[in-house]
């Protein structure tokens, strides 16, 4: 589902908010993650959901790839568009260059890649709403799981994950990779 630059835009200023220093994506502008988001949404790998409150305000989002590769797929279609953001030549350099020498191996497909709820809104079951609306596009494409990278010092993030039927899998470096399988 493709989604309005109008969308992108508010999925861009909570990404930079609550997300920030997190990934490459985090270290960009607004207007180039709205950009990184607009473009994505056209993959069909992509799943990319978000709440809307009463007052039409976005909430929050989630962003699932059923495509690992996303990225690769995402700079081969659009190199020469990026160029028109200098913004983030310094931030890709420095992905480029941690990711040659820190590849974590990834074993698995499906991924919840991103997901961030406005902090004023936090604690009232977005974030769970955002997974089971995620979880249902999964299921309709007969995924039966799918997994999450968390870093270890984000311990409310792990608890979260931990409440809501995760399982630990997989231990790396700076991060836990989490296991969640979907039940019909």
């Amino acid at each position: 589902m493709v989604i309005g630059q109008d969308i992108c835009g508010k999925i861009a200023l909570i990404h930079k908010k609550e997300l920030k220093g997190k990934g490459f994506l985090s270290k960009c502008t607004s207007k180039f993650i709205s950009f990184f988001y607009k473009e994505i949404s056209k993959e069909l790998s992509t799943i990319i959901v978000y709440d809307k409150n009463t007052n039409n305000e976005i909430t929050g989002f989630a962003f699932f790839s059923t495509n690992l590769k996303y990225n690769t797929v995402f700079f081969r279609k659009n190199l020469l568009r990026i160029l028109k953001f200098p913004s983030i030549y310094l931030p890709l350099i420095t992905y480029a260059c941690r990711h040659l020498f820190n590849k974590i191996k990834i074993d698995y497909s499906v991924e919840l890649v991103q997901i961030a709820v406005e902090s004023h809104f936090k604690g009232q079951g977005i974030a769970l709403k955002l997974i089971q609306m995620a979880e249902k596009e999964l299921m309709s494409r007969r995924i039966g799981s799918y997994y999450l990278q968390v870093h270890n010092n984000n311990l409310s993030a792990i608890k979260f994950y931990e409440k809501n039927g995760f399982n630990m899998v997989k231990d790396v470096k700076n991060k836990k990779i989490f296991k969640k399988e979907i039940t019909y």
